[in-house]
């Protein structure tokens, strides 16, 4: 035969409740325990989104609290033959200067796309994304040196994009500001999508956000 303890709160002697254990079991820390969260990822955000004008990341979640952080994403573009974009917001503001240089690299064999002075911190894929069904871009990437003003700010990852061909299309890519953007400090991230002619809206997909402990 078994024994069971059951609590609800474990709590300080001062009455704050240190950790929290709800009907269904789940535990909830006040504080990430030493030892155990601070090495690793911390889920910050889920952005759950339907016909959004993009997905944009706030100073909410990155901010100072963490230099690196980590994105995994699934995008559907509302017009077909679509591109995804990443920009930084610095001091709330959105940079859309010509400050960035990205490339990106399909495995497929094909030339790599670069640009070293240009308006967007990181293209995503070199082939362009489709918007119907099976079709969109599933990808990651890393952000790193958020809060450096020595390192410029810059992202690493990789992407599946699907068109009607119907060949999955791999690409690596990473993009940075220029080294002479390298004070600015980021505090939010842009992502959006784009045709050769307008932006388009993200039909469905989500996006979620994870800091980097060292």
């Amino acid at each position: 035969m078994s024994s069971k303890i059951g609590v609800q709160n474990i709590a300080h002697t001062n009455g704050t409740n240190a950790m929290t254990v709800s009907a269904s079991g789940v535990t909830t820390f006040t504080n990430p325990p030493v030892g155990i969260t601070s090495m690793g990822l911390v889920k910050l955000v889920t952005l759950n989104l339907s016909n959004a004008t993009d997905a944009t990341i706030s100073s909410t979640y990155i901010n100072s609290t963490y230099d690196t952080y980590k994105f995994i994403y699934d995008f559907m573009p509302v017009a077909d033959s679509a591109y995804l974009y990443t920009r930084a917001i610095v001091g709330g503001s959105e940079d859309t200067g010509n400050n960035y240089g990205y490339e990106v690299l399909p495995l497929d064999g094909g030339a790599i796309v670069n640009n070293d002075s240009t308006n967007v911190m990181a293209v995503q894929h070199k082939y362009t994304i489709g918007n119907a069904a099976g079709e969109g871009i599933t990808g990651e990437f890393t952000l790193f040196n958020v809060n450096s003003t020595t390192r410029s700010a810059c992202i690493s990852g990789h992407s599946t994009a699907f068109t009607n061909t119907p060949v999955p299309s791999q690409n690596v890519f990473g993009g940075a500001y220029k080294s002479d953007q390298r004070a600015k400090v980021l505090n939010g991230l842009r992502l959006f999508m784009e045709t050769s002619s307008a932006i388009t809206n993200i039909a469905s997909g989500f996006i979620t956000v994870y800091g980097v402990s060292k």
